[in-house]
């Protein structure tokens, strides 16, 4: 089950905060004490086991005012076919939302949304033979009371459902009230009530307890079973030991009990602990060797810093945990490596373990990382990559080293106001500050000269909107992927907040000593353009998109492309469609015509021209041939001395 949405209200400072979920990462991004923790704190009640007190309660909380957590969540196939099996109803007919309303002071919650009413309808159809004897006793009923010449519409129910059983009760009530008492005859002497009224009375009896009331219930208990679970990390002290009890390493319930750490990093190697059972020395040593080969290799995929091995050694008294340096012969307690490869070594241990031995988690990280160099954070990332295959996870952090300027779409803003949290869905929503990056800048304190939000060595393209780099990017991805499109991976392209705010980052841009080119719309740029040169910019530095005075980045698109991917709700903005348009690009093959691909390769090659200018390939094959002539000549002459 996928999370897609949250909403959390009065939860301690937050009085109401509405996120979209990406379906892999999302960062809440945004200053210490902006309320990321919070945000935490309140998606953990989802799990069974996580209370909260009376001072999560806001102080402003009055009894109007409940706490309540609401997940929008979306079920997956196979989890589809598993409910219905349990519920012994056709899951090919489900639908996939589903609404998850918690309220955890009073610990109760409701299910509802398209899956939970699908179900309900297909559980209102499912018993055909009792909805057969339920309506052959209508139609016996009804003779009856057509024989007493009584105006009803009473007919056939076609379901279970509470609304058609609701509808045939009222149906019954009136026809009730129109059946007359039996009046006093020589035969009976008192008014007697027609003993048609006790038959209603009766029927009805028998239809209210086919309501389907236990069935919904339990269909609402298997949906909340299998709600995501939810695996928070906020700190990663627990260090590596260097040296466990061979009897603890041995049992693995032991071990996960004791040493939780070891436990994890014993999972990672896939050592089999039973097999150490031996007093053959060279089966220990086999096994060791093989799972400190599988854990070094799984470890150095992500840590890229100093490459490393690990080192088990196995006697009859103790295992030994040791550390060093990829090629070297001395070993270290893990203890002894620097405070910021101890805690990455923990974090990943922690989290790869979460994610191998469980799917369908969502995994909530708070500032990871904070201690380590900017390289190191950037591995960081590569670890919620991976998890991300089969789990989501949430970040919060306030580093910018933690930001991937290839994934804007997953940037959530959170920031305080009025001593309440506030959370953006977009950090181009506006609000904030002035201009472009500002809310982030602003939120993580940005120093532009050092975030891998531009490039340093490399061009940055200023572009006018999100919607503009949402649509850039995935056609770049696109392109690459299905195209055999080439286009430089160390260009930045930087979203302003519309085009009048163009000037301002080329300020900054310039302030910082980096290098950009300004792509612009044809359509309604003009006074941009015009104040642009007059700042100083040269025509050489502005690329305009289109083929034509009216022409913007979306009218590269065919009309047909252009309708199916770019046109949302009314209720959209252009920034959210063209953001879904993003992430539909990046996690499932699209197909675009060939006007729409084109167009978007002419605007890039001439992007790449403008940047990078074609080099003369004889020029290039010229200068290596030269190098390598030289570089035969001082091999030669190395030989030459050595022969000598």
């Amino acid at each position: 089950m996928k999370l897609k949405k949250f909403e959390i209200e009065n939860f301690r400072s937050i009085e109401k905060v509405v996120c979209e979920i990406s379906g892999d990462i999302t960062l809440l991004a945004g200053k210490n004490e902006a309320g990321k923790t919070t945000i935490f704190e309140a998606l953990k009640t989802l799990n069974d086991d996580v209370q909260i007190t009376e001072e999560d309660r806001p102080i402003y909380l009055t009894s109007d005012d409940p706490t309540i957590i609401t997940y929008h969540l979306s079920i997956t196939d196979v989890e589809k076919s598993e409910l219905g099996e349990k519920l012994k109803i056709i899951s090919t007919y489900m639908k996939s939302d589903v609404t998850i309303k918690y309220w955890p002071f009073d610990d109760e919650y409701t299910i509802s949304g398209a899956l939970f009413d699908s179900i309900k309808d297909l559980l209102a159809n499912s018993n055909n033979e009792i909805i057969q004897e339920a309506n052959d006793s209508i139609k016996e009923l009804k003779i009856k009371i057509d024989e007493e010449k009584i105006e009803n519409e009473l007919s056939n129910i076609p379901n279970l459902s509470d609304e058609s059983i609701s509808n045939l009760l009222l149906t019954l009530d009136s026809i009730k009230s129109q059946i007359p008492i039996i009046p006093v005859t020589k035969e009976n002497p008192a008014p007697q009530q027609n003993p048609l009224i006790d038959e209603i009375e009766e029927f009805k009896t028998r239809i209210e307890k086919l309501r389907l009331d236990e069935q919904f219930e339990t269909a609402e208990h298997e949906i909340w079973n299998i709600k995501p679970k939810i695996i928070t990390f906020s700190s990663f002290d627990d260090t590596l030991p260097h040296e466990v009890p061979f009897d603890e390493f041995t049992i693995l319930d032991t071990l996960k009990v004791n040493y939780p750490i070891v436990y994890d990093l014993v999972n990672l190697a896939e050592l089999d602990v039973t097999k150490l059972k031996t007093d053959n020395k060279l089966i220990r040593h086999n096994i060791t060797q093989h799972a400190a080969g599988i854990s070094t290799n799984k470890f150095s995929e992500f840590w890229k810093q100093h490459p490393i091995e690990f080192v088990f050694e196995i006697d009859s008294e103790s295992t030994s945990i040791f550390i060093r340096d990829e090629g070297k012969t001395y070993a270290y307690k893990p203890e002894q490596r620097s405070e910021g490869f101890q805690w990455f070594l923990s974090f990943f241990l922690r989290l790869e373990s979460a994610g191998v031995n469980n799917s369908n988690n969502l995994i909530l990280v708070d500032e990871p990382g904070l201690n380590l160099h900017y390289r190191a954070q950037q591995d960081v990332l590569k670890v919620f990559e991976k998890l991300s295959k089969q789990n989501q996870v949430i970040f919060s952090s306030h580093s910018p080293y933690l930001i991937d300027p290839d994934h804007l779409n997953r940037v959530r803003l959170v920031v305080k106001e009025d001593d309440k949290t506030v959370l953006r869905n977009s950090f181009h929503e506006g609000g904030t500050d002035f201009d472009t990056l500002t809310p982030i800048i602003t939120a993580l304190g940005f120093d532009l000269t050092k975030t891998i939000l531009f490039s340093k060595l490399n061009y940055n393209i200023v572009i006018e909107g999100i919607s503009d780099y949402y649509y850039l990017r995935a056609m770049c991805e696109y392109l690459q992927k299905y195209e055999n499109f080439q286009f430089p991976k160390d260009i930045s392209f930087v979203p302003c907040v519309g085009h009048t705010t163009v000037s301002t980052m080329t300020s900054f841009l310039i302030a910082a000593g980096l290098k950009f080119k300004i792509l612009l719309d044809q359509k309604g740029t003009e006074k941009t353009l015009n104040k642009l040169k007059k700042d100083g910019i040269s025509e050489n530095e502005i690329v305009l998109a289109g083929f034509s005075r009216n022409d913007s980045i979306e009218e590269l698109f065919s009309t047909k492309d252009k309708k199916t991917n770019l046109d949302g709700s009314n209720q959209e903005s252009k920034g959210i469609i063209s953001r879904k348009f993003y992430e539909k690009v990046v996690n499932s093959k699209q197909s675009f015509e060939l006007e729409t691909i084109n167009n978007f390769k002419k605007l890039l090659d001439e992007l790449k021209s403008e940047i990078k200018p074609d080099i003369d390939k004889e020029v290039i094959k010229g200068v290596a041939k030269e190098i390598k002539e030289e570089l035969k000549d001082k091999l030669n002459e190395q030989k030459e001395k050595i022969d000598n």
